[in-house]
């Protein structure tokens, strides 16, 4: 072969190499397009949305629409976990802890709070059905022994709206428990 089409091929295959890192960009964008879709589709943890989102930010393709909708979702998922963690730090009704859980179901974000809130939710209702069930008339008190715990219900983050018999009955096992021992 002569030198000239040695030169020749050579100058051919630098061209190729130039335009490999453009190629890889390309590659790049286009995993993270496919993973933004995944994303959209499939109710992720909200540390693989952020990261999606990071990595359109660093390949400069964080306007495109799929991008847009998960960072609008993201803000969502974000604004209701720092709701729910309001929420678990102070007390509040068992209808708040509801009505917060109810706004969740159009998030398709995985949240983090969310099997705590339905934990506190469903340990109050827990007790309130076993306040119900003292309650009936056909109810033996006094078999009922610790069945019911006045210390189950203190230690939660739940405000229960009691009827007015369920707070008579809540205020006299207070009332029992704060009496001294014989």
């Amino acid at each position: 072969m002569s030198a000239h089409i040695l030169l020749y091929l050579n100058t051919e295959v630098d061209d190729r190499f130039d335009e490999l890192p453009i190629v890889e960009k390309e590659l790049k964008r286009s995993l993270c397009r496919k993973q933004a879709y995944e994303a959209l589709a499939i109710v992720m943890p909200m540390e693989v949305v952020e990261e999606v989102l990071k990595e359109a930010s660093i390949l400069n393709i964080e306007e495109e629409q799929p991008f847009d909708d998960l960072s609008r979702m993201l803000k969502e998922a974000t604004s209701w976990e720092e709701k729910a963690r309001l929420i678990l730090e102070r007390s509040a009704s068992l209808y708040e802890f509801e009505d917060h859980m109810r706004c969740s179901e159009g998030i398709r974000v995985i949240l983090p709070s969310k099997l705590h809130m339905k934990a506190e939710v469903d340990i109050a209702k827990l007790w309130i059905d076993k306040c119900q069930a003292y309650l009936r008339p056909s109810c033996n008190k006094l078999a009922f022994g610790d069945f019911l715990k006045v210390d189950d219900i203190k230690v939660h983050k739940i405000w229960i709206v009691l009827t007015l018999d369920l707070w008579q009955l809540v205020n006299n096992i207070f009332q029992k428990h704060a009496r001294p021992a014989p």
